[in-house]
């Protein structure tokens, strides 16, 4: 899904992450101009609802574990996935909290 790498910069820099709840199809198309303005980086959305859902559907079903994308940054500061300088102002932001 469109926005993994974002959310983890987020997450070790200690910023909140922005969320957008689409309820119909409506929703969708707003949130199409908004992209097109540039009022919004970038979002993925299909035409509808149900066509959004499935395709997020097929995109997970062969997951074999799903996670928070805290406990996502966590698992990859401590497994060393991302650099030294990138864990190093996680920890130390992470202590002043």
């Amino acid at each position: 899904c469109d926005g993994s790498h974002k959310t983890t910069a987020l997450t070790l820099t200690h910023h909140l992450i922005q969320a957008v709840i689409l309820k119909t199809d409506s929703d969708m198309a707003e949130v199409r101009e908004l992209v097109k303005t540039g009022d919004v980086f970038s979002m993925n959305t299909g035409k509808t609802i149900k066509a959004e859902l499935r395709e997020k559907a097929d995109h997970l079903k062969d997951a074999d574990f799903f996670e928070t994308v805290k406990n996502k940054t966590d698992r990859m500061v401590k497994e060393k996935i991302i650099p030294d300088f990138m864990i190093g102002y996680y920890k130390r932001k992470s202590k002043k909290s």
